[in-house]
């Protein structure tokens, strides 16, 4: 595992929650306040206060699809 002490990062919440649940920490001292905030934030909105931590990607985007499966087959639902 790489290390990268004193980089940016995300928190994030596990459960998911469309962007709430979500802080940035730059800095050691932000860390406390950011996670307090963002653990609360997702219990709220999700039931859940776990979080995980990723680098933060500047300037970063993102696609969504979504994946559905019953078990035996498994499709997406991409709108054409």
């Amino acid at each position: 595992m790489q290390q990268h002490a004193g980089q940016p990062v995300m928190l994030k919440a596990c459960s998911g929650g469309g962007g709430r649940g979500m802080r940035v920490v730059r800095t050691p001292e932000e860390l406390p306040a950011a996670f307090e905030a963002a653990s609360r934030e997702a219990t709220l909105a999700a039931g859940q206060g776990e979080l995980y931590a990723e680098l933060l990607v500047t300037g970063a985007r993102h696609i969504e699809v979504q994946i559905v499966g019953d078990g035996h087959e498994v499709t997406h639902l991409w709108a054409d």
